[in-house]
Formats: C-alpha cells, sequence, structure tokens
C-alpha cells in the first residue's frame, strides 16, 4: 500500500528496559493499532512501532502511549520515553541502546523495584502569596516529610488564579510500600483539614529518568557518544526539605 505524499513511515519509540536475548515477545496493540514489539541490543531492548506521522497527531495517541508503558511497567522495570518519541530508521533507534548502554543500565538497576506516587496538596495562604505561600507550602512539605520519607522526591509549586497554591510531589518509592503509601496519605487527608489532598500511583518513573531517555523527540545529539541533550528543569521550591534522621 502506498502512502499519501504528506505521510512518512517512522519508528515511535516507548520505552527501554532488560530483556533477555531468548525471552519471546508477544506483540500487542500500541498507537493506532501498530503491533508493539522489541528493537533488541544485547540485554536492552527498545518497544516500538511503526506508525505513520499523521497517526502521532491523533488526541487518542497518547493515552495508547500511556497504556503501552503501563501495561509493560506491570513486568518490567521501564525508562519511559516522553511521547512523540519518533525515530526516522531502525538503526537509528538502536544508536540510542548502543551510544547510551552504560547510562540506560544504570537507570534500570536504580530503578529496579520502584514505583512513582504522586502526591497533590492544594490549598489557601494565608495573607495571600508571597513569602505566605511559601511558608505554608514548607510546611507542608514538612508534613508530608514526617508521614513519608520517599527515596527520591520532586516538589513544583504555582499559585492559581483563584488564590490557592498548588503543591505538586512526586515520590520514588520501593513498590513493596506503595499500598502503605496510599494508606499514609488516605489517613492524612482525612486529618487535615485546612488543605487537600490528592494521591495516585502507582506510575512508571517519569520524573527520576536518565538523560538519554528523558527528552521529547529522538535528536541526533543523544547519538553522539559523551554528548546529552539540555535538561529541562521543573521548577522548585526554594527550600529542602528535611533530611531523614537516623
Amino acid at each position: 500500500m502506498r502512502l499519501p505524499r504528506n505521510q512518512k513511515t517512522l519508528y515511535y519509540g516507548y520505552c527501554v528496559l532488560r530483556l533477555d536475548e531468548d525471552r519471546e515477545w508477544g506483540t500487542f496493540p500500541g498507537m493506532a493499532g501498530h503491533p508493539v514489539f522489541p528493537l533488541r541490543e544485547g540485554r536492552l531492548a527498545m518497544l516500538a512501532s511503526r506508525v505513520e506521522n499523521a497517526s502521532i497527531a491523533d488526541p487518542q495517541s497518547v493515552i495508547e502511549h500511556g497504556r503501552v508503558i503501563h501495561r509493560v511497567f506491570e513486568q518490567y522495570t521501564v525508562l519511559p520515553f516522553r511521547f512523540g518519541t519518533v525515530f526516522d530508521t531502525e538503526q537509528q533507534a538502536r544508536q540510542i541502546l548502543i551510544v547510551n548502554r552504560t547510562e540506560l543500565q544504570g537507570g534500570l538497576n536504580r530503578l529496579r523495584g520502584k514505583a512513582e506516587m504522586h502526591l497533590k496538596v492544594l490549598y489557601m495562604a494565608p495573607c495571600g502569596a508571597g513569602a505566605a505561600g511559601s511558608d505554608v507550602t514548607r510546611l507542608t512539605c514538612e508534613r508530608v516529610a514526617d508521614l513519608f520519607r520517599p527515596l527520591e522526591e520532586h516538589v513544583a509549586v504555582r499559585e492559581l488564579q483563584s488564590g490557592e497554591w498548588l503543591v505538586n510531589l512526586v515520590h520514588l518509592i520501593d513498590d513493596s510500600r506503595v499500598e502503605v503509601y496510599q494508606r499514609v496519605f488516605t489517613a492524612a487527608a482525612e486529618r487535615i483539614k485546612d488543605c487537600q489532598i490528592l494521591v495516585t500511583g502507582p506510575w512508571p518513573p517519569y520524573h527520576f529518568l536518565p538523560s538519554a531517555v528523558r527528552r521529547p523527540a529522538a535528536s541526533e545529539t543523544c547519538l553522539r557518544p559523551g554528548r546529552r541533550p539540555p535538561q529541562r528543569r521543573a521548577a522548585v521550591i526554594p527550600f529542602q526539605v528535611p533530611a531523614a534522621s537516623g
């Protein structure tokens, strides 16, 4: 079948995982129903689909991207690509695995048995914003730290037009403690009356990835040894959550 002139077949990347060379892989549908299959380089593999460029513009594709990653995350440690990561050729996709092998293997080792949990805290800061908002945010994070100390943490804060403040906390935890985490913060939401708390997860480790996969699309920069794409830094609150004692 000949594609329209504005269509181009691409390799769409979902995630990187460790996959034994002799382990069979049963394909399943991914982006726009196209089969998901592994591109293997030794024990490293990238899950990909052959897609047409127009299918990526479909809003449903965002959901399909997430479904593939979550499905695989249930059985494997994964390093997920951001939505829209595409490669012109199979060789270009494989080069990501070859050139960044050490970094990717290290990321898989570090994230093995880990899960990401999201905690959103919404509150009205006394006296509006400014320093008062930062003080309340500090106290909120200290409360969270006292309840449950994660392995790693990302914190972002923004003031809403309503005058409320939204604190987004992303925690990396051992997946064996997911249920404990959920129970702790569900109980906290019932006890703390001056703010709203929403807990979601477990999620794949989107916020704790090596630089080789933490990028929105394929880039030749990442194919050159010793070169890394610029890292995007999330806005963080200007203070440190107290370290765990003992």
